[in-house]
């Protein structure tokens, strides 16, 4: 389904000037051919209209076993105990053998054997924990108003906190008359009082960065303090009735310099009362 979307992705952007505008990471990869060869490579099977899912997954291990170069395949890659490749079939009757034995035959603690090295490198070559030291930069505290999303519903309502917890990661495939109309951007007390915003209000959010901008109903709370503000990542109607979906605020671009992570917990935004 990702290859699907990801090639009508690459069609509409290539026939559409706007879009390509709008989406210059996107259009970089379409410039560098990335989107052909991954997407829309004329090797691929496709079956009415959609991409083989045996030939997808014989890609996927191509590539964790680093399509051929010597010493790269990734400690990642769905092996079985005697070190076969899982296999389409595979999946197919024993789902849950995609891990690929890790914390069953992969990497897994050995606390009566103190020679032990449990940890592996990407290439599955074995590594020690390492601890670093951080720079100043790292331990300063972020400044102005801070955005945080994630997946609790920060809600003292019952039907909210249900639903959160009912369809954790996979409230997509819950029933259009179960999703919530939208999802409220809380805000601390303290910014209430700044903003002159009450329980319903509507805000424009902008992100410091991008600029990218989107309208959100305040709930102000106790549970959140200072110059911080919270949206819940859970499904909501005015995703697909508005388009409003929590990544048109975060920004993959701001990462942490040791891990990649994306500045999710910490993206800069600006309030502005909707009149």
């Amino acid at each position: 389904i990702l290859y699907d979307l990801m090639a009508c992705i690459g069609r509409q952007l290539r026939a559409s000037r706007s879009l390509w505008l709008q989406h210059p990471d996107l259009a970089q990869l379409i410039r560098d051919g990335y989107f052909s060869q991954r997407f829309e490579a004329p090797e691929l099977r496709r079956i009415d209209g959609e991409v083989s899912r045996p030939q997808l997954w014989e890609r996927i291990q191509a590539y964790y076993a680093g399509d051929g170069e010597q010493d790269r395949s990734l400690y990642c890659r769905p092996l079985h105990a005697d070190g076969r490749p899982v296999s389409w079939d595979d999946l197919l009757t024993q789902g849950s053998l995609i891990h690929g034995g890790v914390g069953s035959h992969r990497q897994r603690l050995d606390y009566t054997d103190p020679a032990a090295v449990p940890f592996a490198d990407i290439y599955g070559q074995p590594v020690k924990y390492r601890f670093f030291v951080p720079h100043e930069q790292d331990l300063a505290l972020a400044r102005g108003l801070i955005l945080c999303t994630g997946r609790s519903a920060l809600s003292e309502q019952s039907a909210r906190t249900a639903f959160a917890v009912n369809t954790f990661n996979s409230g997509k495939l819950s029933p259009p008359y179960e999703l919530p109309a939208e999802n409220p951007l809380y805000i601390s007390q303290m910014l209430a009082e700044r903003y002159n915003l009450a329980e319903g209000d509507r805000v424009w959010v902008t992100n410091r960065d991008t600029r990218l901008a989107m309208v959100l109903t305040v709930m102000p709370t106790s549970r959140l303090k200072g110059e911080s503000v919270y949206l819940s990542i859970h499904k909501n109607r005015a995703e697909f009735e508005q388009s409003r979906y929590p990544n048109l605020l975060t920004s993959h671009r701001l990462r942490c310099p040791y891990t990649g992570q994306t500045g999710h917990k910490l993206t800069r935004v600006e309030l502005r009362k909707l009149e």
